[in-house]
């Protein structure tokens, strides 16, 4: 709305932006005289208005044409005291720059640290009864030899009266010889497994007959090449032996 009425009450920029148009549907001298004219003679009327807008929409009064027109108005009228008020109010007003100040945090409480209860150190052994001063070191050591001793004839009858014997197994009261009773059950067995054998064949005796190996050509081959090498070995001891009167075949070995 503040634009709008700066633009309509602006008789420069109707001339520059909208006579021309308005020019070919009316005549310019209506145009002229009627319409611009009349914007310029009230503008002095509407000056109050364009003022309070202005400074509602941006704070302060800026405009030239807000200005101007409070000019005109406060000269026809004769008040100072408008004048004075244009003035202070195209004055923009500068605002100083915000001083940081620390917030008013909540200072915390020190704690009181609560000091160590205090262990009592005391060693509080039992009292040893009475009766241990009257038994001399003899003494102790004849009671112990006593215990042993019915320990040990405690252990012997219990073993002699059956009480902690071992099973009695009626397999060790029997007279047979487990391994023959282990062949005649075999030999049962293997008279079971003997119904169909007159079809079966004896499978050859391969440790009489050696087995026939045919050589392929890579193992010829191989064969032909190490006698060729050994033989080629020998030639060179013979011809050191006849050049040099020596055998070195025990130092190569």
């Amino acid at each position: 709305m503040h634009v709008f009425l700066q633009f309509i009450f602006n008789a420069e920029a109707l001339r520059e932006h909208v006579r021309d148009d308005w020019i070919q549907l009316y005549d310019y001298t209506y145009i002229d005289d009627k319409i611009i004219g009349g914007v310029e003679r009230m503008l002095p009327n509407v000056a109050d208005v364009l003022a309070t807008i202005e400074k509602k929409a941006t704070g302060h009064i800026a405009s030239s044409l807000t200005q101007s027109s409070f000019s005109i108005a406060a000269a026809k009228s004769g008040d100072e005291t408008m004048a004075k008020t244009i003035l202070e109010d195209s004055i923009v007003k500068k605002k100083a720059p915000t001083q940081p100040k620390p917030f008013k945090l909540t200072k915390p409480k020190p704690k009181v640290i609560e000091e160590p209860e205090a262990i009592k150190r005391e060693t509080k052994a039992i009292p040893l009864p009475k009766h241990i001063f009257k038994k001399s070191l003899a003494d102790i050591e004849k009671e112990k030899q006593e215990r042993r001793k019915n320990q040990i004839e405690r252990v012997r009858k219990d073993y002699e009266k059956g009480k902690v014997q071992p099973f009695k197994l009626k397999t060790k009261e029997t007279n047979y010889d487990i391994e023959k009773v282990k062949e005649k059950f075999q030999e049962e067995d293997n008279k079971k497994y003997q119904f169909d054998k007159k079809h079966a064949r004896k499978l050859p005796d391969f440790n009489k007959n050696e087995p026939e190996i045919k050589p392929t050509a890579a193992a010829i081959l191989r064969e032909g090449h190490q006698l060729t090498k050994k033989r080629q070995e020998e030639e060179k001891i013979l011809k050191d032996f006849e050049m040099n009167m020596r055998d070195a075949s025990e130092f190569d070995r």
